[in-house]
């Protein structure tokens, strides 16, 4: 038997084939509504929950802010005594880093081995992992010393029994953002960067001869290291911070250590009084010329009792 064709007629043909193809588009075109529909639902609801997690973010912040401002401990000023000892040494080489002369202020000079400086502070907590904090301190030496033996200051002789002025003044700022892996506001346990600005300014006055030899270096250093502030007990907090750098080029370089151990008695709760214990190193080169150079290594190391005031 002969079969009959499935399309009868060419319009009947194109007439399926337009109703197939309206069929096949109007399902695609409500699958691919759908799929737009969830897609926009899903970025709306993203949104939202980004906008929900910034709120939160911004509230949890005022209310860590206002926890700090509640137990007064966002803004910290402190004046500290330091009664400190101190050893200097400064040295002049020659070509190819021949040392011509190694003096140590205090034995060779007579400057003061030992001296009390104000130290003050001031620190800013922004949240409670994080703060910035500013230190100030100078130290100021002269001494009229007369040489029992010959020694040399860069390019002057100064002769037996001549009568001399040694200094060495020392200007010391510093500026540092810390950083706490803690969220409470009455501890703080973390990382913290801060630079050095030092002045320092040493130098020889006599009369003989009309030596006047002096040297000067404002020297930038940064440091990095570890800090870490407790409260104990409610009149009792304990305070550290120790950090050490070292930086080296073909002319200019140096190394600094700090260390402050220390232990605050409150008996108000915007007054404190601190014992603390510091050491402080640093030593760098400089060039003078272009075949000699100087170092200077200085550092001191004492108790240091204060006051803190706490808002």
């Amino acid at each position: 038997m002969k079969k009959k064709p499935f399309f009868k007629s060419p319009l009947l043909t194109a007439t399926k084939l337009v109703f197939l193809f309206f069929i096949s588009t109007s399902l695609f075109a409500g699958n691919n509504s759908y799929l737009l529909q969830e897609l926009v639902q899903d970025s709306i609801k993203k949104s939202e929950t980004h906008k929900e997690k910034k709120a939160n973010r911004k509230e949890k912040k005022k209310a860590d802010i206002q926890t700090m401002k509640d137990l007064n401990t966002r803004f910290i000023i402190s004046l500290n005594g330091v009664f400190a000892s101190l050893n200097t040494r400064v040295t002049f080489k020659g070509p190819n880093n021949i040392v011509n002369l190694s003096l140590g202020l205090e034995d060779n000079l007579g400057l003061p081995s030992n001296r009390v400086f104000i130290a003050a502070s001031f620190m800013y907590r922004i949240t409670p992992r994080s703060g910035l904090y500013i230190e100030y301190y100078g130290i100021n030496r002269e001494e009229t010393h007369t040489a029992t033996e010959e020694f040399y200051w860069n390019d002057d002789t100064i002769a037996i029994g001549s009568s001399f002025s040694a200094y060495f003044d020392t200007q010391v700022a510093s500026a540092g953002y810390m950083l706490s892996a803690l969220k409470d506001p009455d501890a703080f346990l973390g990382f913290y960067f801060n630079l050095y600005l030092m002045y320092i300014k040493t130098g020889i006055n006599t009369e003989v001869g009309d030596i006047n030899g002096e040297l000067g270096l404002t020297v930038p250093l940064p440091n990095i290291g570890v800090i870490g502030m407790f409260k104990l007990t409610k009149w009792l907090n304990f305070n550290t911070t120790l950090g050490i750098f070292s930086l080296n080029t073909k002319n200019f370089g140096g190394t600094i250590y700090s260390l402050n151990v220390s232990f605050l008695f409150k008996p108000a709760h915007w007054m404190g009084i601190s014992l603390s214990y510091r050491e402080f190193d640093v030593s760098f080169y400089d060039s003078l010329t272009q075949d000699t150079s100087y170092e200077v290594e200085y550092n001191f190391k004492g108790p240091a009792l204060g006051l803190m005031f706490i808002f």
